[in-house]
């Protein structure tokens, strides 16, 4: 017999409520002869594979303080010394600006523009500060100070101050001396007079006061007159020979400048100017080897820096003239190179400090 699509009658017990009766059902067998119902089976699965996993997924990890990550690509991570590690214009490879206030180089330090004499103005020298804020420092100009003034050890000389007629100084660093007639007149030979009381503004040996060369026909001293001498003036200097100690020599008269060690005595004072160790006996050795008056260390006033002697700045202002008998303050860095007189050799001149480049 085919069972293939046989159809068996079997009877299937129900028991509802408290009836039992006879119901039949269809059964169908397959090839292998086993029983195959076509109700779907309305019991619960055992597959309990469904489950949702509770294992970790492969998320990435949230964890923070990586740092050895360089995370804004500059090259530099934070172990590597990159201060701001989200911003590549800062690191250890980054050219410090001067003076904006902000450590772009992360060394902890600031470069700041130097104001010596604290007006407010400062120049294009740059120091280093020992924090990341300029103005902080003996000698730093706060940041985004102006770099304009034209005499940074002298506090009355800067941009917009008051400029003095006619003292042949520029108080107000326009590059002229203002002349005393007021009104914005030109000082048109730069010799310190403007044309309301130069008598001639168009030659610069020519101004009220300028020497006078007697017999030439000229008023240099606009005094409205030609000086006459019955003594000649040989070399034209502008001083006879009765107060010319060498009227044969235009670069020797009263007052000229004096080249110290030469054996000639330029500005007729009796003596040749001498440097190093043939100082007068007036004289004594300052910081740098110059000659400078000894009467100026310890008369309650700081010289060094200001004053000059033989043409060179005076500085009394190191530990071994003890800081200037008192008149200085010690550690006080006054060229604005980041060391103090204290070590500094020359704290004048800021191309000089302890490490600097050298010449050869």
């Amino acid at each position: 017999m085919n069972l293939r699509h046989s159809i068996v009658w079997l009877p299937i017990f129900v028991t509802v409520g408290c009836q039992v009766g006879l119901t039949t059902g269809t059964v169908k067998t397959n090839d292998s002869g086993l029983e195959q119902t076509d109700e779907p089976s309305s019991e619960p699965s055992d597959d309990t594979n469904t489950e949702p996993s509770m294992e970790p997924g492969s998320e990435p990890s949230s964890e923070t303080g990586d740092t050895t990550t360089d995370n804004d690509g500059d090259g530099y991570s934070e172990q590597m010394g990159d201060c701001d590690d989200a911003d590549p214009n800062v690191g250890p490879h980054v050219l410090e600006i001067p003076s904006d206030d902000f450590d772009q180089n992360c060394d902890g330090m600031e470069l700041c523009h130097q104001d010596s004499d604290s007006d407010g103005y400062a120049t294009e020298t740059v120091m280093i500060s020992q924090d990341v804020l300029c103005g902080n420092d003996t000698g730093e100009a706060p940041a985004f100070s102006p770099t304009t003034d034209c005499d940074d050890y002298d506090p009355s000389i800067f941009p917009m101050a008051t400029d003095i007629p006619n003292d042949g100084i520029d108080q107000d660093c326009d590059g002229v001396d203002a002349g005393n007639g007021g009104g914005g007149q030109t000082d048109q030979d730069g010799d310190g007079y403007d044309s309301t009381v130069d008598c001639n503004d168009y030659d610069a040996s020519i101004y009220p006061g300028a020497p006078e060369i007697a017999n030439d026909g000229i008023d240099q001293d606009c005094d409205g007159v030609d000086s006459t001498s019955s003594y000649p003036d040989y070399d034209g200097d502008g001083y006879d020979s009765s107060i010319d100690c060498n009227d044969y020599d235009g670069s020797i008269y009263p007052g000229a400048p004096e080249i110290p060690n030469d054996g000639i005595d330029q500005d007729c004072d009796g003596v040749d100017a001498t440097s190093g160790s043939n100082c007068y006996s007036n004289e004594m050795l300052d910081c740098n080897g110059n000659c400078a008056p000894i009467s100026w260390s310890g008369d309650g006033f700081c010289d060094s820096g200001v004053n000059s002697w033989h043409g060179n700045i005076v500085d009394y202002n190191c530990f071994s003239l003890n800081y200037e008998d008192g008149d200085c303050s010690q550690g006080t860095d006054y060229d604005g190179d980041g060391f103090d007189s204290t070590m500094d050799c020359n704290d004048y001149d800021a191309s000089i400090y302890p490490g600097a480049p050298e010449i050869a």
